[in-house]
Protein backbone atom coordinates (compact mmCIF):
# COMPACT_ATOMS: atom_id res chain seq x y z
CA UNK A 1 0.00 0.00 0.00
CA UNK A 2 1.10 3.67 -0.80
CA UNK A 3 1.26 5.69 1.48
CA UNK A 4 2.10 9.53 1.23
CA UNK A 5 4.47 10.67 4.25
CA UNK A 6 1.92 13.12 4.85
CA UNK A 7 -0.76 11.01 5.29
CA UNK A 8 1.46 8.34 7.07
CA UNK A 9 1.78 11.30 9.85
CA UNK A 10 -1.86 11.50 10.33
CA UNK A 11 -2.41 7.59 10.09
CA UNK A 12 0.37 5.76 11.88
CA UNK A 13 1.90 6.32 15.18
CA UNK A 14 3.14 2.94 16.92
CA UNK A 15 7.09 2.14 16.29
CA UNK A 16 8.42 0.32 13.36
CA UNK A 17 11.44 -1.08 11.53
CA UNK A 18 11.66 0.40 8.62
CA UNK A 19 14.38 0.42 5.14
CA UNK A 20 15.23 3.72 3.74
CA UNK A 21 16.16 4.09 -0.18
CA UNK A 22 15.03 4.75 -3.46
CA UNK A 23 15.15 0.97 -4.47
CA UNK A 24 14.28 0.82 -8.50
CA UNK A 25 14.08 -2.63 -9.10
CA UNK A 26 13.78 -4.41 -5.98
CA UNK A 27 17.03 -6.12 -6.94
CA UNK A 28 18.52 -8.76 -5.16
CA UNK A 29 20.80 -6.27 -3.58
CA UNK A 30 17.61 -4.16 -2.00
CA UNK A 31 16.24 -7.49 -1.18
CA UNK A 32 18.98 -7.90 1.43
CA UNK A 33 17.88 -5.03 3.42
CA UNK A 34 14.06 -5.56 2.74
CA UNK A 35 14.68 -9.20 4.64
CA UNK A 36 16.86 -8.01 7.30
CA UNK A 37 13.67 -5.46 7.47
CA UNK A 38 11.06 -8.02 8.25
CA UNK A 39 13.51 -10.29 10.05
CA UNK A 40 13.77 -7.35 12.83
CA UNK A 41 10.14 -6.64 12.67
CA UNK A 42 9.42 -10.27 13.41
CA UNK A 43 11.91 -10.03 16.46
CA UNK A 44 10.72 -7.59 17.95
CA UNK A 45 7.13 -7.67 16.99
CA UNK A 46 6.79 -3.90 14.68
CA UNK A 47 5.25 -3.17 11.61
CA UNK A 48 7.77 -3.63 8.79
CA UNK A 49 7.98 -0.36 6.16
CA UNK A 50 9.80 1.11 3.48
CA UNK A 51 10.47 4.43 2.90
CA UNK A 52 10.91 5.94 -0.59
CA UNK A 53 11.16 9.50 -2.63
CA UNK A 54 9.22 10.46 -5.80
CA UNK A 55 10.03 11.08 -8.43
CA UNK A 56 13.41 9.71 -8.90
CA UNK A 57 15.94 12.50 -6.73
CA UNK A 58 18.22 11.90 -9.95
CA UNK A 59 15.75 13.02 -12.09
CA UNK A 60 14.98 15.65 -10.51
CA UNK A 61 19.06 16.51 -9.97
CA UNK A 62 19.33 16.11 -13.91
CA UNK A 63 21.99 13.57 -13.60
CA UNK A 64 23.50 13.02 -16.81
CA UNK A 65 23.46 9.70 -15.95
CA UNK A 66 19.58 9.16 -15.64
CA UNK A 67 18.17 6.78 -18.39
CA UNK A 68 14.64 5.93 -16.63
CA UNK A 69 13.59 4.16 -14.09
CA UNK A 70 12.98 -0.02 -13.89
CA UNK A 71 10.15 -0.28 -11.86
CA UNK A 72 7.48 2.78 -11.49
CA UNK A 73 6.27 3.43 -7.88
CA UNK A 74 3.22 0.90 -8.83
CA UNK A 75 5.57 -1.67 -9.76
CA UNK A 76 8.08 -1.62 -6.62
CA UNK A 77 4.47 -1.62 -4.19
CA UNK A 78 3.53 -4.94 -6.09
CA UNK A 79 6.93 -6.31 -5.34
CA UNK A 80 7.34 -5.27 -1.87
CA UNK A 81 3.92 -6.87 -0.87
CA UNK A 82 5.10 -10.36 -2.40
CA UNK A 83 8.54 -9.99 -0.38
CA UNK A 84 6.62 -9.27 2.26
CA UNK A 85 6.27 -5.12 3.39
CA UNK A 86 2.86 -3.99 2.88
CA UNK A 87 3.56 -0.14 3.91
CA UNK A 88 5.23 1.73 1.33
CA UNK A 89 5.70 5.68 2.51
CA UNK A 90 6.46 8.04 -0.04
CA UNK A 91 8.09 11.15 0.50
CA UNK A 92 7.68 13.80 -2.57
CA UNK A 93 11.21 14.96 -3.61
CA UNK A 94 11.25 18.26 -4.86
CA UNK A 95 13.37 21.90 -4.21
CA UNK A 96 12.63 21.90 -0.66
CA UNK A 97 13.63 18.05 -0.05
CA UNK A 98 16.30 18.26 -1.74
CA UNK A 99 17.53 21.44 0.16
CA UNK A 100 16.33 19.96 4.05
CA UNK A 101 19.58 19.72 6.28
CA UNK A 102 20.42 16.10 7.37
CA UNK A 103 19.70 16.56 11.05
CA UNK A 104 16.39 18.06 10.32
CA UNK A 105 15.92 15.14 7.43
CA UNK A 106 16.28 12.90 10.82
CA UNK A 107 13.89 14.80 13.06
CA UNK A 108 11.32 15.62 10.43
CA UNK A 109 11.13 12.15 9.09
CA UNK A 110 12.69 9.43 10.57
CA UNK A 111 11.96 10.46 14.06
CA UNK A 112 8.67 11.62 13.75
CA UNK A 113 7.76 7.94 12.09
CA UNK A 114 8.61 6.68 14.98
CA UNK A 115 11.02 4.29 14.20
CA UNK A 116 12.93 2.10 16.20
CA UNK A 117 15.22 0.30 13.95
CA UNK A 118 16.49 2.00 10.62
CA UNK A 119 17.63 -0.39 7.90
CA UNK A 120 20.09 1.30 5.10
CA UNK A 121 22.38 0.36 2.51
CA UNK A 122 26.32 1.19 3.03
CA UNK A 123 26.24 3.68 0.87
CA UNK A 124 23.36 5.66 1.84
CA UNK A 125 23.57 9.39 2.08
CA UNK A 126 20.99 11.97 2.98
CA UNK A 127 20.10 15.28 3.52
CA UNK A 128 21.27 18.59 1.52
CA UNK A 129 24.08 17.64 -0.81
CA UNK A 130 24.44 14.16 0.82
CA UNK A 131 25.91 15.46 4.10
CA UNK A 132 24.52 12.59 6.00
CA UNK A 133 25.64 9.02 5.73
CA UNK A 134 25.66 5.62 7.78
CA UNK A 135 28.00 7.18 10.27
CA UNK A 136 25.93 9.94 11.28
CA UNK A 137 23.05 8.15 11.64
CA UNK A 138 25.29 5.27 13.99
CA UNK A 139 26.68 8.20 16.09
CA UNK A 140 24.58 10.74 16.74
CA UNK A 141 20.70 9.77 17.17
CA UNK A 142 18.94 6.93 19.45
CA UNK A 143 17.36 4.96 17.12
CA UNK A 144 19.41 1.40 16.02
CA UNK A 145 20.86 1.99 12.75
CA UNK A 146 21.70 -1.39 10.60
CA UNK A 147 23.96 -1.16 7.71
CA UNK A 148 23.77 -3.73 4.79
CA UNK A 149 26.54 -4.13 2.81
CA UNK A 150 27.52 -4.67 -0.56
CA UNK A 151 25.84 -7.74 -2.48
CA UNK A 152 28.25 -9.11 -5.09
CA UNK A 153 26.96 -11.42 -8.23
CA UNK A 154 29.90 -12.22 -10.70
CA UNK A 155 32.34 -10.36 -8.48
CA UNK A 156 30.50 -6.70 -8.94
CA UNK A 157 28.15 -5.09 -7.05
CA UNK A 158 24.69 -5.54 -7.83
CA UNK A 159 22.69 -2.51 -8.58
CA UNK A 160 19.97 -0.50 -10.73
CA UNK A 161 23.02 1.38 -12.49
CA UNK A 162 24.27 -2.48 -13.77
CA UNK A 163 20.98 -3.67 -14.25
CA UNK A 164 20.45 -0.67 -16.31
CA UNK A 165 23.62 -1.68 -18.44
CA UNK A 166 22.59 -5.25 -19.39
CA UNK A 167 19.16 -3.92 -20.17
CA UNK A 168 20.18 -1.55 -22.49
CA UNK A 169 22.97 -3.96 -24.14
CA UNK A 170 20.48 -6.77 -24.67
CA UNK A 171 21.18 -8.63 -21.92
CA UNK A 172 17.83 -9.33 -20.55
CA UNK A 173 18.38 -12.80 -19.05
CA UNK A 174 21.83 -11.06 -16.98
CA UNK A 175 19.37 -8.38 -15.98
CA UNK A 176 16.67 -10.46 -14.42
CA UNK A 177 18.74 -12.64 -12.59
CA UNK A 178 20.18 -9.37 -10.43
CA UNK A 179 16.44 -8.04 -10.71
CA UNK A 180 15.62 -11.66 -9.13
CA UNK A 181 12.24 -11.41 -11.16
CA UNK A 182 11.55 -10.43 -14.81
CA UNK A 183 11.88 -7.02 -15.87
CA UNK A 184 7.98 -5.40 -16.74
CA UNK A 185 6.97 -2.65 -18.61
CA UNK A 186 3.47 -2.03 -18.22
CA UNK A 187 1.23 1.15 -19.76
CA UNK A 188 -1.94 1.91 -21.79
CA UNK A 189 -1.82 0.92 -25.31
CA UNK A 190 -1.69 3.94 -27.90
CA UNK A 191 -2.18 4.78 -31.39
CA UNK A 192 0.62 4.19 -33.75
CA UNK A 193 1.59 4.00 -37.28
CA UNK A 194 -0.59 0.84 -37.99
CA UNK A 195 2.93 -0.88 -39.94
CA UNK A 196 2.23 -3.70 -38.16
CA UNK A 197 -1.37 -4.28 -38.83
CA UNK A 198 -0.46 -3.51 -42.83
CA UNK A 199 1.70 -6.42 -43.23
CA UNK A 200 -0.33 -9.17 -41.21
CA UNK A 201 1.01 -8.41 -37.60
CA UNK A 202 -0.93 -6.34 -35.16
CA UNK A 203 0.97 -5.05 -32.57
CA UNK A 204 0.53 -2.90 -29.31
CA UNK A 205 2.18 0.43 -28.92
CA UNK A 206 3.26 0.85 -25.03
CA UNK A 207 3.98 4.84 -24.28
CA UNK A 208 7.15 3.84 -22.39
CA UNK A 209 6.70 6.83 -19.85
CA UNK A 210 9.88 7.10 -17.26
CA UNK A 211 10.73 3.18 -18.16
CA UNK A 212 14.21 2.53 -19.05
CA UNK A 213 14.17 1.82 -22.79
CA UNK A 214 15.95 -1.44 -23.48
CA UNK A 215 17.81 -2.56 -26.29
CA UNK A 216 17.22 -2.17 -30.07
CA UNK A 217 15.80 -5.49 -31.19
CA UNK A 218 13.20 -8.04 -30.83
CA UNK A 219 12.69 -9.66 -27.72
CA UNK A 220 10.84 -13.04 -26.32
CA UNK A 221 7.88 -11.71 -23.69
CA UNK A 222 5.00 -12.93 -21.75
CA UNK A 223 1.90 -10.06 -22.12
CA UNK A 224 -0.99 -10.03 -19.28
CA UNK A 225 -3.99 -9.08 -20.02
CA UNK A 226 -7.60 -9.06 -17.91
CA UNK A 227 -5.22 -11.28 -15.35
CA UNK A 228 -4.48 -13.83 -18.58
CA UNK A 229 -0.87 -14.41 -19.43
CA UNK A 230 0.15 -14.48 -23.12
CA UNK A 231 3.18 -14.94 -24.89
CA UNK A 232 4.39 -11.96 -26.87
CA UNK A 233 7.04 -10.96 -29.16
CA UNK A 234 8.63 -7.25 -28.58
CA UNK A 235 9.92 -5.01 -31.20
CA UNK A 236 12.07 -2.21 -29.93
CA UNK A 237 12.95 0.05 -33.04
CA UNK A 238 12.56 2.20 -35.73
CA UNK A 239 11.18 0.46 -38.67
CA UNK A 240 14.52 0.45 -40.85
CA UNK A 241 12.14 -1.89 -43.59
CA UNK A 242 8.61 0.29 -43.56
CA UNK A 243 9.45 4.02 -43.04
CA UNK A 244 12.44 4.37 -40.65
CA UNK A 245 11.14 6.49 -37.68
CA UNK A 246 13.42 9.34 -35.14
CA UNK A 247 12.90 7.37 -32.33
CA UNK A 248 12.78 4.23 -30.91
CA UNK A 249 9.25 3.11 -30.22
CA UNK A 250 7.97 -0.38 -28.30
CA UNK A 251 5.68 -2.50 -29.76
CA UNK A 252 4.04 -6.07 -28.32
CA UNK A 253 2.51 -8.58 -30.75
CA UNK A 254 0.63 -11.07 -29.05
CA UNK A 255 0.63 -14.39 -30.41
CA UNK A 256 -3.05 -16.30 -31.00
CA UNK A 257 -4.27 -13.28 -29.66
CA UNK A 258 -6.66 -10.87 -31.60
CA UNK A 259 -8.42 -8.73 -29.19
CA UNK A 260 -8.61 -4.68 -29.49
CA UNK A 261 -6.31 -3.19 -27.12
CA UNK A 262 -6.18 0.36 -27.76
CA UNK A 263 -6.94 2.18 -24.43
CA UNK A 264 -6.60 -0.78 -22.26
CA UNK A 265 -3.81 -1.62 -19.66
CA UNK A 266 -1.29 -4.15 -20.33
CA UNK A 267 1.77 -5.47 -18.65
CA UNK A 268 5.04 -6.87 -20.64
CA UNK A 269 7.80 -8.80 -18.94
CA UNK A 270 10.61 -9.67 -20.66
CA UNK A 271 12.59 -12.91 -20.99
CA UNK A 272 14.89 -12.84 -23.49
CA UNK A 273 16.77 -11.04 -26.51
CA UNK A 274 16.34 -12.50 -29.87
CA UNK A 275 17.67 -10.69 -32.41
CA UNK A 276 19.20 -7.60 -33.48
CA UNK A 277 16.27 -4.92 -35.39
CA UNK A 278 17.67 -5.49 -39.33
CA UNK A 279 16.58 -3.84 -42.59
CA UNK A 280 15.45 -6.35 -44.79
CA UNK A 281 15.51 -6.04 -48.46
CA UNK A 282 11.64 -5.73 -49.03
CA UNK A 283 8.40 -6.39 -47.04
CA UNK A 284 7.85 -10.33 -47.68
CA UNK A 285 11.84 -11.04 -46.49
CA UNK A 286 10.36 -8.74 -43.44
CA UNK A 287 7.45 -11.11 -42.77
CA UNK A 288 9.41 -14.03 -42.97
CA UNK A 289 11.68 -13.19 -40.31
CA UNK A 290 9.00 -12.07 -38.24
CA UNK A 291 7.12 -15.68 -38.43
CA UNK A 292 10.20 -17.33 -37.93
CA UNK A 293 10.81 -15.26 -35.21
CA UNK A 294 7.11 -16.25 -33.22
CA UNK A 295 7.90 -19.53 -33.87
CA UNK A 296 11.68 -19.20 -31.64
CA UNK A 297 9.65 -17.28 -28.71
CA UNK A 298 7.17 -19.83 -28.73
CA UNK A 299 9.47 -22.28 -27.91
CA UNK A 300 11.29 -20.60 -25.67
CA UNK A 301 8.70 -19.63 -23.48
CA UNK A 302 6.84 -23.03 -24.28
Amino acid sequence: MIIKLNDYFKSKSGPIVMCIGYFDGIHLGHQQLIKKTIEIARKQNMEPVLFTFDPSPAKILGKDKYYGEITSLQDRDRILSELGIKTLVVMDFNSQTMNEQADDFVHNVIIKMNVKTLICGFDFRYGFKGKGNTKTLQDYYEFNTIIIPSYDYSGAKVSTSRIINLLKSKSVREANLLLGHNFKINGFVIHGLNNGGRIGFRTANIELGDYVMPSIGVYACYAYFNGVKYKAMVNIGIHPTISELEKPIMEVHILDFDQNLYGKFIEVEFVDYIRDEIKFDDIENLKSQIIMDTKTIAKILY
